[in-house]
């Protein structure tokens, strides 16, 4: 569960690269394709809009430069020809390690020669190449053309491309007014030797900036492949809002007229609780640990004090994506928030409560099916076998999610992890002597608040024969009133 976390975590991130390659020839008059390849590899782009490429010309040998490019950098090629030249093509270009859902070109005004854009749409967002005229009046045709088509985008627009122009001419003005510049402008990056002039750059739609977060930018220090300088952007992408839970919330603690509430996200969260005897007057309680507000956390623990013995609360999580966390600079993204539950606190007096024990499961995920929420899980080493018991171990009837109380159950990082997903607040360790092996372990269970379970599994019993009866001596022991079923 760990390693699905971290994938889908760095599934989140999206690196956007321009370069105007110069059809391969390099400031050495030598065209050079693998040399062009390298500098993307190094840079690692999951996406790149590519100007300035030539498709079967004499000059280019008959070749389709885009397609050498793309073999050598394992990337999906998509070429735009924006005029016929030696007999072949010329024109713009986009490689991405993604397959796009779809391509559409738009002819552009060029007075010295016809331009054109290219949008690629993506799952997440749409991707346009372009290489605009020599001419401004031409470039402002253009703009309200690249316009008309991000207007229409439901999801981030990103522009990329060589556009002629510099950070104050009127043309990038008249282009901020509804694109936001991500590239560093003041970074120049023409002519690559030694550049003096700012005409490449990465934008973005203005009105869909909400969902990503920009973390780094760079002009690349190439003087020797083309005679532009590539750019790039590092983009945080914000995730949907039904991706943000990673588990079920559950409780822990029900002691002191109090409970704890946990829960894990897929990514780091600014997250909270409400609750209250009824759904329409809720409270919300953040986690404060020295006067601020604790976020940026993917394991969330929220305690709630001063409840009533023997009330019945409802309550639900709420997470919000943090996609950018700096110390004067904070982007939210999404907000989850997950179905109401309900818990019950124990009356005062109360003198017992049922369980479900289970002890030694290592490999044998076959234990939760057809019983608990869920698919069958795989238990992964270490930590992920936590994770796992927190995703699955969540009752079919799952308006009264369990308690855990995970006591220690093995040496090493699960052992040492136990107390960050089941922090136990007062509740009792109870050891139990393992006959055969003469060591002292901990066993880990769940009690359900009146939750009653008496199914017991043949094919269990018998595998742990005489260890049962040890762990219904140490608990009857102890509480009166004990419903016991061991899986």
């Amino acid at each position: 569960m760990l390693a699905m976390a971290l994938t889908a975590h760095s599934q989140d991130y999206l690196k956007l690269m321009s370069y105007n390659i110069r059809n391969t020839k390099g400031m050495d008059n030598v065209r050079n394709v693998q040399r062009i390849a390298n500098v993307i590899n190094n840079e690692a782009p999951d996406v790149v809009a590519v100007q300035e490429l030539d498709s079967m010309t004499t000059r280019s040998n008959q070749t389709y430069v885009l397609a050498e490019v793309a073999e050598r950098t394992q990337m999906h090629a998509n070429y735009a020809p924006a005029i016929s030249f030696q007999g072949g093509k010329y024109g713009i270009g986009i490689l991405s390690k993604e397959q796009p859902l779809s391509i559409r070109t738009f002819p552009l005004p060029g007075r010295e020669e016809k331009r054109m854009l290219m949008i690629a749409e993506f799952k997440n967002y749409f991707f346009a190449c372009t290489h605009l005229s020599l001419t401004e009046e031409d470039r402002l045709a253009s703009l309200d053309i690249i316009k008309n088509n991000a207007s229409t985008s439901n999801k981030p627009f990103f522009l990329a491309g060589d556009l002629n122009d510099t950070p104050d001419s009127k043309f990038i003005k008249s282009l901020q007014q509804d694109f936001q510049i991500l590239t560093n402008t003041k970074k120049p990056t023409y002519p690559a030797p030694e550049p003096k002039e700012t005409i490449d750059y990465i934008a973005a739609w203005k009105e869909n900036t909400d969902n990503f977060a920009n973390l780094s930018t760079q002009v690349v220090e190439e003087p020797l492949a083309s005679d532009h300088r590539p750019i790039t952007v590092t983009l945080r992408m914000a995730k949907k809002a039904d991706e943000l839970f990673l588990t079920q919330p559950y409780v822990q603690n029900p002691v002191n007229n109090g409970i704890t509430i946990l829960w894990e996200t897929t990514i780091p969260a600014y997250s909270w609780v409400e609750y209250g005897t009824d759904k329409a007057n809720l409270k919300r309680v953040r986690l404060i640990i020295d006067g601020q507000a604790e976020f940026n956390e993917s394991i969330h623990k929220i305690r709630l004090d001063n409840l009533t013995p023997g009330q019945t609360y409802y309550y639900r999580v709420c997470s919000q994506e943090i996609l950018q966390y700096k110390a004067y600079s904070k982007k939210f993204g999404n907000i989850a928030q997950s179905d109401f539950y309900t818990f019950t606190m124990p009356e005062a007096d109360a003198d017992s409560f049922t369980a479900v024990i289970f002890n030694d499961l290592h490999q044998r995920g076959n234990v939760f099916q057809g019983f608990f929420f869920g698919s069958k899980p795989t238990f992964a080493a270490s930590l992920g076998a936590l994770n796992a018991l927190i995703v699955y171990v969540i009752p079919k009837d799952n308006t009264r999610p369990p308690i855990f109380a995970i006591l220690k159950h093995s040496a090493g990082a699960v052992g040492a992890g136990l107390y960050t997903f089941f922090p136990l607040c007062g509740l009792l360790l109870f050891p139990t002597m393992v006959a055969e092996q003469r060591a002292v372990r901990y066993i880990f269970f769940a009690f359900y608040a009146n939750h009653i379970i008496t199914s017991l599994c043949p094919n269990w019993a018998q595998s742990m024969a005489g260890f049962t009866g040890l762990i219904s001596l140490a608990y009857s022991s102890i509480f009166l009133n004990f419903d016991l079923a061991v899986f």
